[in-house]
């Protein structure tokens, strides 16, 4: 009899142990996708340079000049605090071939903060199988919602998807 409540016991907790960790692995890509731009933004709100240099892919900004000056650069242009975000359009790409595999989240949102409104575009790699130093943000782009005037349209930055922190920039089109 003590056998067997020992084993009930152990299963008892090993299913309970289940749902409480489960959580975690049973959040949707939306949930994922919202927690790192959400971290992001927090980032810019604390001017915490180093998580905001942590969160770009190392592989794409080495050969910036001087990375940390853009980071500042951000820092003066984004003011205020957060107040909300909107999601404007949401999309993913990948590339399978043989050798690797890849995938990034293409995201354009809408920002207040207690000062001012701003649009902002990531290029973010979230897997990158052959290079870890490739996954995380490739593009940023911010403007502010004043020097935006396109104002239906989602925005994308100049289009270029230029690696690293892109500020203030508009497509041809769109000037």
């Amino acid at each position: 009899m003590k056998k067997i409540l020992i084993v009930f016991k152990t299963i008892l907790m090993l299913i309970i142990m289940f749902f409480v960790t489960s959580c975690t692995f049973l959040k949707s890509n939306d949930e994922i996708t919202d927690e790192k731009v959400q971290s992001f933004i927090s980032f810019l709100d604390k001017n915490d340079k180093n998580k905001i240099y942590d969160t770009f892919a190392k592989s794409k900004i080495c050969d910036i000049d001087d990375f940390a000056k853009t980071i500042d650069l951000l820092l003066e242009y984004y003011e205020g605090t957060y107040q909300s975000k909107e999601l404007n359009t949401k999309g993913e790409e990948s590339d399978k071939n043989g050798d690797y595999k890849a995938k990034w989240l293409v995201l354009s949102y809408h920002v207040l903060t207690s000062t001012n409104e701003y649009r902002i575009f990531f290029y973010w790699c979230t897997e990158y199988s052959i290079d870890e130093n490739s996954i995380g943000i490739w593009s940023f782009y911010i403007i502010k919602e004043e020097d935006y005037p396109t104002k239906e349209k989602s925005y994308g930055g100049d289009g270029l998807r230029t690696f690293g922190i892109n500020i203030g920039k508009l497509k041809n089109e769109d000037k």
